[in-house]
C-alpha cells in the first residue's frame, strides 16, 4: 500500500505521484552540482575510489529518475487501477534511498576529514534534506526515504567521532530527523487535503494549490525554523565572548555561527520567493534619496570587501534624482545582493559601480545602476538559465563558494515589482561580469536632481558590546517568549548589561506583571500561546501603559512590522535576534524613558 491510504480516488493517487515526479526535476540539479562541489572538497581527503563510486551512485539513481519521469508521462494517462500506480510508488522510495544512504555516507566519515570538509557535509546534508521536504511533499514516505538514512547516518557519524561535544551533537542530529519526519507528516497533510479539494480542477490548479500549501508551510515553518537558529546564534555569541576557548573550538563556533548566519538568509529568500509566487508580496512606495540608499548598500559591503583587498568605488555619471518614489528596503535588497555577488565572486582586483539617470525624448526618467566586477565571470550556458532559482556555475570555482542560487532569481522578480527591471550587460569566463539594475522613474521633469557628493567612505561596522558595559544598570526589563532557552539566553544578555530581568512565557503574564510593576522596556515575543504579542500588546495600551514595548518576532515582514507600529510597539526585532541591535534599540530606549 502507498503511505497515504485514504487517497480518495484513482485520479487523486495519479495526481499525487505526477506532483512527486515533476518536483524531482529540480532537485537533480541540486544533486548534480552538490556531489561535485563535495567531490572537489574532499578529493585530496577521501579515496578516489570511494568518491567516484559515491558519486557515481548519486547521479545514477538521480538519471534513472529522469528516465523514469519521462516514461511516466506517456504512461499516466493509461493507468485504470491502483496497482498499476504502485511500481512508479516503489521505483521512487528505492531511488530516493539510495540517495538518502549516499548523503548519509558523507555524513557518517564527515568527522575523518578536514573542517572544510565537515562544515561542506553539514550544509549539503543539510540542504538536501531540507530540500526533500518540499520536493516530494505529496508522499510522507518518500520524505523519509531521504531525511532518515541521511540524518541518521550523519548523526551516528558525529556520535561515533570522539570529539569535543559528539555525543550531544550526533543525539541532536539524529533527534531533528524525527523533527522533519513530523513537519514533514503536517506539510503532506495539508498538501493532500488541497489536492482532494481540487480533483475536478485542471492540473494547473493543482499545482498552483501545492504552491498555495508550500507557502502556507514556508510561513509556519518559518516560526519554527527562526526561533531555534535564534537561540543556536544567540548562544554561539556568547560562547564567542567567552575567554576560555580553545583556538579549535573558537572556530568551530565560529563556523555554526556563520552557517547560521546563511541559513537565516536563505530562509529570507525562501519565503519572499514563496510571497513572489502566490502574489502575497507588496511593494511599499514611499519618498528615498537613491543617493543616500546607495551610500548605505556600499557601507554594507565594504567591510568583506576590504578584508579580500578587493577595490570598491563608486562613480557618478551624471546628476542624480534627490528623492524617488520607491521601496527603499527592496531597492536596497537587490543592490546588496548584486554587491554582495560580485566581491564573492572576486578574489582580486575591483569592484566598481556606475550610477547614470537618463531621460528620453517623451520626458520619461530612467535610473540606471551597473555592477562591474573583474571576477570569475560565467560561460555561455551559465549566463543562458542565470535567472533561474537554485541554477548556479558548474565551474569549481564558483562550487566553493556558498550560495543558494536565490539572489538573482529573486532580485529580478522584485525589479519587475517595482517597475524596473534587471539584466546581464556581459560576462567573461575569468574576467568577470556586469550586472544592471534600471528603474522607471515616471516624468523626469517633476523630478530634482542634484550633484552627488563624494561618497562616504565609512564602515557599517556592528556595535562593539563591552563585556562589562552597563548602560542597562539600574533598569527592569520584562522579557516575553514561550521559548525557555531563548528567554535564558535574552535574561543573560541583559543581565550581564546591568538590567534587572523578569520573563514571562505568554502575554497574559506579561500583561499582568507589567501592570503590577511597570517595566523600563518589554521584549515582547508575537507567537505565543494563551496570549500573543498583538494582544497583549493591545490590552496594555488601552489600560494606558506607557512603557516601550519592542516586538520580537519570528515572522519577519515588511506587514508584520507595520502592523506592530500600529498596534502600539516602539520597536521591531526579527529572530534570530541580533544581539547589536538590540543593544541600539535598548540605549535608545533607555533615553527615552
Amino acid at each position: 500500500m502507498s503511505d497515504n491510504s485514504n487517497h480518495g480516488s484513482l485520479e487523486l493517487e495519479v495526481r499525487r505521484i505526477d506532483l512527486l515526479y515533476k518536483q524531482n526535476i529540480a532537485g537533480m540539479l541540486a544533486i548534480f552540482f552538490n556531489t561535485i562541489a563535495f567531490a572537489t572538497v574532499a578529493w585530496g581527503s577521501l579515496s578516489p575510489i570511494f568518491i567516484t563510486i559515491w558519486f557515481s551512485v548519486l547521479n545514477l539513481s538521480a538519471l534513472a529518475r529522469f528516465f523514469a519521469y519521462y516514461r511516466w508521462n506517456r504512461s499516466r494517462n493509461s493507468i485504470r487501477s491502483f496497482e498499476e500506480t504502485r511500481p512508479w510508488l516503489y521505483f521512487m522510495f528505492t531511488s530516493l534511498f539510495i540517495s538518502g544512504c549516499g548523503w548519509g555516507a558523507i555524513g557518517l566519515i564527515s568527522h575523518t576529514g578536514s573542517l572544510q570538509q565537515q562544515v561542506l557535509t553539514a550544509l549539503l546534508v543539510s540542504c538536501m534534506v531540507a530540500g526533500a521536504l518540499v520536493t516530494y511533499v505529496s508522499s510522507r514516505l518518500a520524505m523519509a526515504c531521504v531525511i532518515v538514512p541521511a540524518m541518521f547516518l550523519w548523526g551516528l557519524g558525529t556520535f561515533i567521532s570522539r570529539a569535543e561535544f559528539s555525543m550531544l551533537m550526533g543525539t541532536l542530529i539524529i533527534l531533528y530527523s524525527g523533527l522533519l519526519v513530523l513537519i514533514g507528516k503536517n506539510l503532506n497533510l495539508a498538501v493532500m487535503k488541497s489536492l482532494s479539494l481540487d480533483v475536478l480542477r485542471k492540473e494547473r490548479d493543482l499545482h498552483e494549490a501545492a504552491n498555495r500549501a508550500k507557502s502556507v508551510f514556508l510561513a509556519n515553518a518559518s516560526h519554527e525554523i527562526r526561533t531555534p537558529l535564534s537561540a543556536i546564534l544567540g548562544f554561539s555569541e556568547a560562547l564567542l565572548r567567552s575567554d576560555s576557548l580553545s583556538e579549535q573550538n573558537r572556530h568551530d563556533v565560529q563556523a555554526i555561527h556563520r552557517q547560521s548566519n546563511y541559513m537565516v538568509s536563505l530562509v529570507n529568500d525562501l519565503l519572499d520567493l514563496s510571497k513572489i509566487e502566490t502574489n502575497r508580496l507588496y511593494i511599499q512606495k514611499a519618498p528615498m534619496s537613491p543617493i543616500r540608499e546607495i551610500d548605505e548598500s556600499l557601507s554594507v559591503i565594504r567591510p568583506v570587501a576590504a578584508e579580500k583587498k578587493v577595490q570598491l568605488e563608486v562613480k557618478y555619471l551624471s546628476l542624480v534624482p534627490e528623492s524617488i518614489m520607491a521601496d527603499s528596503v527592496r531597492f536596497r535588497q537587490v543592490l546588496i545582493n548584486l554587491l554582495t555577488n560580485a566581491v564573492k565572486f572576486t578574489s582580486e582586483g575591483s569592484v566598481e559601480v556606475l550610477v547614470n539617470f537618463t531621460s528620453d525624448i517623451h520626458h520619461q526618467g530612467t535610473l540606471n545602476i551597473t555592477v562591474t566586477d573583474t571576477g570569475l565571470g560565467m560561460d555561455k550556458l551559465t549566463q543562458q538559465n542565470l535567472f533561474q532559482p537554485f541554477v548556479r556555475g558548474e565551474h569549481p570555482d564558483v562550487q566553493r563558494v556558498q550560495g543558494s542560487g536565490l539572489g538573482l532569481a529573486l532580485s529580478l522578480s522584485l525589479m519587475k515589482m517595482m517597475g524596473g527591471d534587471l539584466r546581464l550587460v556581459s560576462s567573461v569566463l575569468g574576467q568577470g561580469s556586469s550586472f544592471e539594475m534600471s528603474m522607471k522613474l515616471g516624468n523626469s521633469q517633476e523630478l530634482r536632481l542634484m550633484k552627488p557628493e563624494h561618497p562616504k567612505m565609512i564602515f557599517q561596522e556592528k556595535i562593539k558590546i563591552a563585556k562589562e558595559a552597563e548602560f542597562l544598570k539600574g533598569r527592569r526589563v520584562l522579557v516575553v517568549d514561550d521559548s525557555v532557552d531563548l528567554r535564558v539566553l535574552m535574561k543573560r544578555f541583559l543581565s550581564r548589561s546591568g538590567a534587572e530581568v523578569e520573563t514571562a512565557e505568554n502575554g497574559a503574564q506579561a500583561v499582568e506583571y507589567a501592570l503590577n510593576q511597570p517595566f523600563d522596556v518589554i521584549l515582547m515575543d508575537i507567537k505565543m500561546p494563551v496570549m500573543d504579542g498583538y494582544k497583549a500588546t493591545s490590552v496594555l495600551r488601552e489600560k494606558g501603559y506607557r512603557h516601550p514595548i519592542v516586538a520580537l518576532t519570528a515572522q519577519a515582514s515588511v506587514d508584520g512590522q507595520q502592523k506592530s507600529f500600529e498596534l502600539g510597539f516602539d520597536g521591531y526585532l526579527s529572530k534570530p535576534v541580533d544581539m547589536n541591535l538590540l543593544s541600539e534599540i535598548l540605549r535608545r530606549s533607555e533615553t527615552v524613558s
